[in-house]
């Protein structure tokens, strides 16, 4: 029989999801097989008397059925209420453990792998594919125990009621299971295409809704509609046709199922005229071919459809296998405060390609020290905020050296790292809570009078206070109910809070109006104090005090100095400040 080859880390990874239940899951469900698997042998028994009751006028074997099959009733509904709730539960925790261990995994996954994934594609493979593997759980692993041991158990029947029937079945249902062996690749292929096909439908609406503004704004509603339709219908094409084998496998299963009964008719027929088995044994036996028959089905369907299952397992352990950001540094080298005298970011000599393509960054060498503010200025693509993820660890240097507190980042751990660090970016994000719980998250520590002071500092205490319930208003996902003004200051406050020796702006005020750029930049000039600042910024009012200005060009340092000095030199900068910092 042609079977698929089953991909062993994929097993291997069903078998670690229900590790921790697995005593509770297995006893679940073969208590809950076995109990089944008895009803329906206590049923053959009980109805092979039946007919030989009403044969021989014996209407006591009628009666003793009648009490065996009322106390297998009492007690089944017992056990298999007892044994049902040990494998439910059991699935149950080891799939909350697994969505819990997945969003953890993707919080450590590394920034590079991350921004190839769509956030879409991401949902999809903790929602679609997790449910899929449930499925293996609950429904497929129990329905195959439960096949093997009402069929083991049959066959065994059988062949102590007659040898010669149950030859003859078994016959046929290894005919049964060959020909489901044969589908097992078109299910496993369809299921891979109907998996990854849910991940675009995902990515599709994520866009439609995130993007929904811009859908509006650009008279988008059609084209969109368009983009999800086809992938739905796509999708709908994969499912009909993984409909139309499934229905071609079922065909011949019920074709084969049958020629099996006939077989026994036949069989049963001339035993019982030459008198080498009684009317009640045929009917026993039929019943018994039944479980035997059962189990050939499902092992071909069941093989099958677990092949589909796990393509959303493959689509799982894809995401456990990216990159993470590496935690174990044999060095333990940790940050130290900063000393005045002494570089607090240096950078040497550094270039930065993504996955090998062209240099973003070419031999940028930088420093910055205590109680400095270092600001990068440049056109779009000239790899200012490529810098930026360098210094927050999100990557790490192709060539050269960069160090913070004399310490290379690729010895210090991006938690460490980070604790060291503020990073006020130009969209900053909020999430769905209390304005309280958001800027905390500066400093998870934090009481609320030094929440409150953070917000004083940053400016952003007195339109807090103004709303109805002050700290406690909740707000929407990212901040929707707040103006971008009043979302970069709570974004400050945060990095007041943290109270860290290096702070990070990328071009937080380049989408504001004046009056909020105004207050944001008053709050700016608060926060660089006793602090390493490193400004991002497309307006001049950012940069115009800051120590020491980089203009980077295509991933170079064009030119470096104060303001007065890059403006003395009528270069890049100057032209940038005439054209009134609109690059």
């Amino acid at each position: 029989m042609p079977l698929p080859k089953w991909n062993n880390s994929e097993l291997k990874v069903a078998y670690q999801c229900i590790k921790p239940n697995f005593i509770l899951y297995i006893t679940g469900v073969i208590g809950n097989s076995i109990t089944e698997a008895s009803i329906f042998a206590t049923i053959a028994f009980v109805f092979r008397d039946m007919l030989n009751a009403g044969a021989n006028r014996d209407y006591s074997l009628l009666q003793r059925g009648i009490w065996i099959i009322s106390i297998e009733a009492v007690i089944a509904c017992i056990l298999l209420v007892v044994f049902g709730y040990m494998f439910n539960v059991s699935v149950k925790k080891a799939m909350a453990n697994l969505r819990i261990r997945i969003v953890d995994r993707t919080l450590d996954i590394s920034m590079d792998s991350i921004d190839k994934l769509h956030s879409g594609d991401l949902i999809s493979r903790i929602n679609t594919d997790i449910q899929t593997v449930e499925t293996i759980f609950t429904n497929q692993i129990p329905r195959l125990i439960y096949a093997i041991i009402y069929g083991v158990s049959s066959a065994i029947l059988m062949i102590l009621l007659n040898w010669q029937i149950a030859l003859v079945v078994i016959a046929l249902g290894a005919a049964l299971i060959t020909v489901n062996g044969l589908f097992m690749r078109s299910f496993r292929k369809a299921g891979d295409q109907i998996q990854s096909c849910h991940g675009e439908l995902n990515t599709a609406l994520v866009d439609v809704l995130d993007g929904n503004e811009t859908v509006k704004l650009f008279s988008m509603e059609t084209i969109m509609i368009r983009k999800y339709g086809e992938i739905k219908n796509n999708l709908l094409d994969l499912t009909v046709k993984r409909g139309q084998i499934q229905g071609i496998l079922d065909s011949i299963n019920f074709l084969l199922s049958s020629l099996n009964y006939v077989g026994i008719l036949v069989v049963g027929s001339y035993l019982v005229s030459r008198k080498f088995i009684n009317l009640g044994d045929i009917g026993a036996i039929v019943q018994f071919a039944m479980g035997l028959t059962f189990m050939f089905q499902q092992l071909g369907s069941l093989l099958t459809q677990l092949q589909g299952s796990l393509s959303g397992m493959k689509r799982v352990r894809e995401l456990e296998e990216l990159p993470v950001e590496p935690s174990d540094y044999p060095g333990g080298k940790l940050l130290v405060s900063g000393i005045p005298d002494e570089p607090v970011i240096k950078c040497a000599d550094v270039s930065f390609a993504y996955d090998n393509d062209k240099e973003v960054l070419s031999h940028i060498s930088f420093q910055a020290g205590y109680n400095e503010t270092i600001a990068f200025v440049g056109g779009s693509g000239s790899g200012k905020s490529t810098l930026m993820k360098l210094l927050l660890k999100f990557y790490l240097p192709t060539k050269g050296t960069l160090s913070v507190f004399n310490t290379s980042i690729k010895e210090v751990s991006p938690e460490v790292l980070r604790e060291q660090i503020a990073y006020v970016s130009q969209e900053a994000y909020l999430f769905q809570g209390t304005l309280e719980e958001n800027i905390r998250m500066g400093r998870r520590g934090a009481t609320f009078d030094e929440v409150a002071a953070a917000a004083q500092r940053a400016n952003a205490d007195e339109f807090i206070r103004d709303l109805s319930d002050g700290y406690q208003t909740r707000i929407g996902e990212g901040g929707f109910q707040l103006s971008g003004g009043q979302i970069q200051r709570v974004a400050l406050a945060r990095a007041f809070l943290s109270n860290a020796g290096i702070v990070l702006l990328d071009e937080a005020t380049s989408a504001l109006d004046n009056t909020s750029e105004r207050m944001i930049q008053k709050a700016v000039d608060s926060l660089r104090e006793e602090r390493t600042v490193i400004v991002i910024a497309h307006k001049l009012s950012t940069v115009r005090n800051a120590t020491k200005i980089y203009v980077l060009n295509n991933g170079h340092i064009q030119e470096e100095g104060s303001h007065e000095e890059l403006l003395s030199a009528r270069g890049m900068y100057w032209r940038m400040v005439e054209r009134n910092f609109t690059a």
